[in-house]
């Protein structure tokens, strides 16, 4: 049975062609709105929506480079309908 988490730190090496499969996964679940992230018994769900803030970060030295990428957003709080107390019209507004 899987564990429902809030933060799960996820690493592999591999190709670039494999982590480029990786990437596209994530980016195909981002675009569904629900990315669901497992790592054994471990699972993470994360609903992308709303304004979303990219960060990009790169690292070049002589021997290694690295790009840092955080995608973050906050959560939707929803929204109470409150009807409208006023008419708009394009003709004259009868008053009592």
């Amino acid at each position: 049975m899987s564990k429902e988490k809030k933060e799960l730190e996820c690493k592999m090496v591999g190709s670039v062609s494999e982590v480029n499969t990786q990437l596209k996964l994530l980016l195909e679940a981002f675009s569904e709105g629900s990315i669901v992230i497992a790592d054994g018994e471990d699972v993470v769900r994360l609903s992308p929506a709303g304004s979303v803030s990219l960060e990009i970060d790169t690292n070049v030295k002589s021997e290694k480079e690295k790009i840092y990428i955080e995608i973050s957003w906050k959560k939707p709080k929803p929204v109470e309908s409150i009807p409208p107390s006023f008419t708009i019209s394009s003709k004259a507004i009868e008053t009592e």
